[in-house]
């Protein structure tokens, strides 16, 4: 038969937050070098259209008045289709809801600690686990463009449903909070 415990079950909300930072940190990483390199090939293209109007002010030929007309139009097209995708909004999206998730992985830390000290009793116990678990909820509830963004570029915790294994959630905990931990407790 299946058998869960208290703290398997706060173990496992823990792995699903924790997978849900990882999440949100990546596309934040990936928006982030995004965002890095459109600016650099914008104001690329602005110094190579600055330097042919400079050549044109000089009295270049016909050539460089069509060189700057192009550049200026990929500028323009360039930099309408970076703010359309609204990669800087998205990014701090993704930014902040990776650090509101770190705040929910130490409050789920602190759960796992008080817990291992003996210092919560069942009721405590159960209690701070559901103010955990609706914060969480709360904070999807609430249908951020970063989530719906995450969600629709297939990240890896909405698309494959994969949680997290035992290994990787004790990467997310101190030594002493590991699973293989020779002083663990357990609330029945």
């Amino acid at each position: 038969m299946f058998n869960l415990t208290i703290v398997d079950h706060v173990r496992l909300s823990f792995g699903h937050v924790v997978q849900n930072y990882t999440v949100h940190t990546r596309a934040a990483d990936r928006l982030s070098a995004a965002a890095w390199y459109s600016r650099i090939a914008i104001l690329s293209l602005m110094a190579l259209g600055l330097a042919l109007s400079i050549a044109a002010l000089f009295g270049a030929g016909r050539a460089v008045h069509v060189s700057m007309l192009v550049v200026s139009a990929i500028t323009f097209a360039a930099l309408a289709v970076t703010t359309s995708l609204g990669i800087e909004e998205r990014l701090l999206g993704h930014r902040s809801r990776a650090n509101r998730l770190w705040l929910l992985c130490e409050g789920y830390r602190s759960l796992l600690a008080e817990i291992h000290d003996g210092l919560l009793d069942r009721d405590g116990v159960l209690a701070r686990r559901d103010a955990l678990i609706k914060q969480f909820h709360d904070m999807h509830a609430e249908g951020s463009p970063a989530h719906d963004a995450t969600a629709s570029a297939g990240a890896p915790a909405q698309a494959t449903g994969r949680a997290l294994t035992e290994d990787q959630i004790d990467q997310f905990l101190p030594a002493s909070l590991r699973r293989g931990s020779t002083s663990e407790t357990s609330v029945p």
